[in-house]
């Protein structure tokens, strides 16, 4: 069993609590062959009975995590990192206020200068004194004021941009999104990037790779595979993404994605990483 979150998690199966694992980490419980209930149990709650069918010899194997904040675990089949809707919100509105901003000054740049002008060839603008130079006095004066009026409606547009972008589903959502499951990793850029899948089966290794552009998850296609064209390189191995890209450089995020690795990928996960 796997805990993939970042609380200690108690495994009761068939009534009775066997023993904990810990954040991160994973562990074996002995169970004879036959019928049993496996559930993970939380501070904030526990799973629902998962129903289990152990043939002789065989094993199962399952998946759990507690976001944290006191919320019930859950059973795990995907492992999925995206920037949270806050980070998502706050791109968003940095991207329209910079572009209206910009706007703003240029439109007000345009408008101090056209005035300026216009009073000068009436005889009656108070830059007078200053002559033609007055020009470098009024563009740029108006350029503030109209860059801070279209710079505030950029804020206010970009937030309402983000939130309705973050809650309108997966189709139309802009953050990036990485998912890992027992069978391949999936990275889509965006809403309207291609999705990158990479099956397990093709990789002879995966792991964290930490350059001076931030650390990277890589990919080391198996013999015979070739990543796609125009992917970066690192180390060695093909970049699938940056992990702030998908929200997981912090300390928290990235020990889950480790978890995840280990669990998902296996032996081809490279430990030693990032």
């Amino acid at each position: 069993m796997a805990n993939l979150g970042g609380t200690e998690l108690v495994v009761v199966i068939d009534g009775a609590a066997v023993g904990a694992v810990e954040a991160g980490a994973q562990e074996s419980f002995p169970l004879a062959p036959g019928e049993h209930t496996l559930q993970a149990r939380a501070a904030g709650g526990a799973t629902a009975l998962r129903r289990l069918t152990l043939e002789p010899g065989g094993t199962a194997r399952a998946a759990f995590e507690a976001p944290g904040g006191g919320t019930a675990p859950h059973h795990v089949e995907t492992a999925v990192f995206t920037p949270s809707r806050g980070a998502a919100v706050a791109g968003a509105t940095g991207r329209f206020t910079a572009g209206s901003t910009g706007l703003g000054a240029g439109v007000g740049a345009a408008m101090g200068a056209f005035f300026f002008v216009s009073d000068m060839l009436s005889g009656q603008g108070g830059l007078n004194e200053y002559g033609w130079a007055g020009i470098f006095i009024a563009a740029p004066a108006v350029a503030v004021i109209v860059g801070v009026l279209f710079g505030a409606g950029g804020i206010l547009f970009g937030a309402l941009s983000g939130l309705s972008e973050t809650r309108g589903g997966a189709a139309r959502d802009p953050r990036h999104r990485l998912a890992l499951d027992a069978t391949r990793l999936s990275f889509r850029r965006g809403a309207e990037g291609a999705a990158l899948h990479v099956a397990w089966a093709g990789v002879e290794r995966v792991g964290l790779v930490e350059d001076p552009r931030g650390a990277a998850l890589v990919v080391w296609y198996a013999p015979g595979r070739t990543p796609p064209a125009g992917a970066e390189r690192l180390d060695g191995g093909a970049v699938v993404c940056r992990l702030r890209e998908v929200g997981a450089a912090g300390a928290s995020q990235r020990r889950r994605l480790r978890a995840a690795l280990r669990w998902f990928a296996g032996r081809r996960y490279a430990q030693a990483d990032a």
